[in-house]
């Protein structure tokens, strides 16, 4: 067993690595166009990505996460998931050509058709590479995604910038985004030398389905709750707002976005197959104790120096951005922290039920929130946003400690809250001495980025906290 978790920590340092050079990369890509592009035109893009992530839903009908969670799959199982995934990325493409009018008619854009309608032809591309994916997925074999996956952001890249270079507004996002996914979806598909078989019998999937019904009610309540936002700016305000929002929220959500995803796709299968039931306890007690000594430094520090860093990466152009990026920042310290403990637990533990009931019931009061707050502005969202997630979070916290029979005390006594606030309380007093000091130019907000790393650094040191240990221990079953 423990071999099998030092594996799995040289898959998670794989993954994790790559998946930041990847997020990296993108970011990097938005820093450019945001200074080439309007803000009408990153509205554009937001409500094709809302809806071409929302479909992509379907697409797998939680038949590949139920393929990381089975044991034993034979081939047979495997090959039937493969041509259903294919089929349904057929199936979508035409009704995503379709609906294309009705959706840009909707929101009164009429790029919106020829964006929806370009981006609906990776629902046939990634299809034929989805099953191998999660093969490596489910064999821990992050290193080979990740060079795949830093491949297809590197084309993103180098096609977005250049198309954008060249005039070409929305289109340049567009047409870079199908060339890389065609390119990764072709490299997953030979990826595995041993070809997948045709198969149609999909009977033997009903325990799939069951398993996966969970899992894309989940998926969409999530996606829903997450994405109203983006919905009601662009039809209660403007494409201007939108675009303005979209910079904030991708900004705040940085790495909640990315790493979120790798981390639970590393964990799922370890807990699942290497965790007992007291090792689970001691999974939540240093998940905590990692987003209070990590998490919550790093966003503080995003919050209190925002200005600075959205006129540095993008241009005084997106001050209107700075206030909804400080709240959103809340809102993705407050993801960033929930999504690392709850979804690889509950997944663990075939417990989709609990978390699917409860984001049920916080969805219902997403819709008429948000179309509330958007009347006074993108900040009102934000904050509307933020309060929702908080209120989420603690209804999921709630649950799952009565689940593993947790209490507040049993927590407080085994994250060791002496050393944290020891690690913590310095740094945040530095960051609001030095914000008063020497933040007046971008020379001096860069250089006091580097002070604060260095400083946290050794304040870790002093209070005998290892960063390497803190995350190994997680992997391998060491109490730090």
């Amino acid at each position: 067993m423990m071999n099998a978790k030092k594996f799995f920590l040289k898959g998670f340092i794989w993954g994790i690595s790559s998946d930041i050079a990847v997020k990296f990369m993108q970011f990097l890509v938005n820093i450019v166009l945001a200074r080439i592009l309007f803000p009408s035109d990153f509205a554009i893009i937001a409500i094709a990505y809302l809806y071409i992530n929302f479909i992509n839903f379907f697409q797998g009908a939680g038949l590949l996460e139920d393929l990381i969670q089975r044991k034993n799959a034979d081939d047979s199982i495997i090959a039937n998931i493969n041509n259903f995934v294919i089929l349904a990325g057929f199936i979508l493409f035409i009704f995503s050509w379709l609906i294309a009018p009705l959706i840009a008619v909707f929101f009164k854009a009429p790029p919106l058709i020829l964006a929806i309608r370009l981006l609906s032809t990776t629902f046939i591309f990634s299809s034929f590479g989805a099953v191998n994916k999660t093969l490596l997925i489910k064999d821990i074999k992050f290193k080979k995604i990740g060079l795949i996956e830093f491949s297809g952001a590197l084309i993103f890249s180098i096609v977005s910038i250049t198309l954008g270079l060249l005039k070409q507004g929305v289109m340049s996002i567009v047409i870079a985004y199908v060339i890389s996914n065609l390119v990764v979806s072709g490299v997953y598909y030979f990826a595995n030398p041993k070809r997948l078989q045709l198969a149609f019998n999909f009977n033997n999937l009903k325990d799939s389905f069951a398993f996966g019904r969970d899992i894309i009610g989940l998926k969409i309540i999530l996606y829903l709750s997450n994405n109203f936002d983006y919905f009601f700016i662009m039809k209660v305000l403007s494409p201007a707002a939108l675009g303005f929002y979209y910079i904030a929220y991708e900004s705040s959500h940085f790495l909640y976005s990315r790493f979120t995803n790798v981390y639970s796709n590393i964990l799922f299968p370890i807990l699942s197959n290497h965790y007992s039931e007291g090792d689970l306890k001691q999974y939540v007690f240093k998940t905590i104790r990692i987003s209070l000594l990590f998490i919550v430094p790093l966003f503080f520090t995003l919050i209190l120096f925002s200005r600075e860093f959205i006129i540095l990466l993008f241009g005084k152009k997106w001050l209107l951005a700075d206030l909804p990026f400080k709240i959103l920042c809340i809102r993705g310290m407050v993801k960033f922290s929930s999504s690392i403990l709850f979804r690889p637990f509950f997944l663990s533990v075939r417990k989709i039920d609990l978390l699917l009931k409860w984001n049920a019931i916080a969805l219902i009061l997403y819709p008429p929130a948000i179309l509330f707050s958007a009347r006074f502005g993108i900040s009102a969202v934000a904050l509307m946003m933020t309060v929702l997630s908080i209120f989420t979070t603690a209804g999921l916290f709630f649950v799952l400690t009565r689940h593993i029979k947790l209490s507040l005390k049993d927590i407080i006594l085994n994250i060791n809250c002496k050393q944290i606030i020891l690690s913590i309380v310095p740094i945040f007093t530095f960051c609001i001495i030095l914000k008063s000091i020497i933040f007046n130019n971008q020379f001096s907000f860069l250089f006091g980025v580097l002070l604060i790393v260095i400083i946290y650094r050794a304040i870790l040191f002093l209070t005998g906290i290892n960063i390497k240990d803190e995350i190994r221990s997680i992997f391998i079953g060491e109490n730090v």
